[in-house]
């Protein structure tokens, strides 16, 4: 009998990360039985000076310091602080595990965490299946941020990571975590009443949730997928699936349905939208996770991508050359990309040793979760 609390990102917008603490949750009630299982978000670990607005106007009005206002502000607040986080760790210290996880979480939005907080932690911590978020353009993560993730890491029971490459990140921190893959392979899907013709079906997804380089890039992507389409519609007599995976996603959703009114426009939750997912015969992504739902559900994918992160994915399922940098997008040399394309319809790969492989990691991680609760 196992009480869980689990601190995660808390983003309803975003079905990915949503997707995320479902796959986990269901992963480990498969495994533990379960009497309480909190989920928190991980802005409440999140280290702050002052709350979040004043935390804000203090980045960039430094002449704020120095005012009555602000030193009454600083004193009062910090007491209050005090007492919420000892309200906090009174409840993290009240069940039996605690789980970090998964997503990006190793990135600037949310570390450096409050190490204070962390370790008064009595219950162990266990790092599931996290990566290291790092936007093309981004600058590398402070020393702050940086120290932050060695402290976490040092206090954590376990740690695990859903890439080869945040492995490689932590290994130069001095850390070895276990590598098991992104939680949200495995997640389930829901029967929705969506028709499915005998055409080849082709999904799509543009990111739009806030990237380093998307103001610049978004025009350009429209028009990529523009011809995308037109000559895979041509060659195929394909049909389209938009599948938001932002609720942001609406701007470019808006434009391509002016410009291809047959296409469908697909906003679920995520357990129907894997269930769209196992039905297609391409997926042409950006979000990272349209390329890990596309690979759950065994369905070929092509990924362009804005972060690091992307790439690291598709180097993991063995899928180099269907990935392309955004910085790279050239509608002069679309004509290989189709080839690509056209190969991954003919060809298609069920990616059944990959996730054989992933699930086994992701069942050795968890063994070790339970004889953690064991002891």
């Amino acid at each position: 009998m196992v009480k869980i609390i689990h601190f995660h990102v808390k983003e309803k917008s975003n079905i990915g990360d949503v997707a995320i603490v479902l796959s986990l949750r269901d992963i480990l009630k498969t495994k533990f039985k379960i009497t309480s299982y909190t989920s928190k978000n991980i802005f409440d670990l999140k280290k702050r000076d002052y709350p979040w607005f004043i935390d804000i106007l203090m980045k960039y009005f430094e002449i704020l310091k120095f005012t009555s206002s602000i030193k009454l502000l600083d004193k009062n607040y910090r007491k209050i602080k005090n007492k919420l986080d000892d309200i906090l760790l009174n409840k993290i210290n009240k069940h039996d595990l605690m789980i970090l996880g998964g997503g990006g979480l190793y990135s600037k939005w949310f570390f450096p965490l409050n190490d204070e907080l962390i370790n008064k932690i009595k219950i162990p911590i266990i790092i599931f299946g996290v990566g290291y978020n790092h936007n093309f353009g981004d600058k590398n993560l402070s020393s702050k941020e940086l120290k932050s993730i060695i402290f976490l890491n040092r206090k954590a029971k376990l740690s695990s990571v859903r890439d080869l490459e945040t492995k490689e990140f932590l290994k130069k921190l001095g850390f070895n975590a276990d590598y098991i893959g992104d939680p949200a392979i495995f997640l389930k899907s829901k029967k929705i009443n969506l028709k499915f013709e005998k055409n080849i079906k082709i999904a799509l997804n543009i990111a739009q949730h806030g990237w380093k380089f998307q103001d610049k890039y978004t025009p350009q992507l429209v028009d990529y997928y523009t011809e995308l389409i037109k000559n895979l519609g041509r060659t195929y007599n394909a049909k389209f699936f938009y599948i938001r995976h932002h609720s942001n996603e609406n701007r470019v959703i808006k434009i391509l349905k002016k410009r291809f009114p047959d296409m469908t426009i697909c906003k679920y939750g995520p357990y129907e939208t894997k269930y769209i997912y196992e039905n297609m015969d391409l997926v042409i992504s950006m979000m990272l996770h349209s390329s890990i739902f596309a690979f759950g559900s065994s369905v070929p994918v092509f990924n362009i991508a804005y972060d690091k992160k992307n790439h690291a994915f598709m180097r993991a399922i063995n899928q180099e050359n269907s990935f392309i940098d955004v910085r790279n997008l050239n509608l002069e040399n679309i004509s290989s990309d189709l080839k690509i394309l056209s190969s991954l319809i003919k060809k298609k790969n069920n990616f059944l040793k990959i996730k054989k492989g992933f699930n086994k990691k992701t069942n050795e991680f968890v063994e070790k979760i339970r004889q953690i609760t064991k002891k």
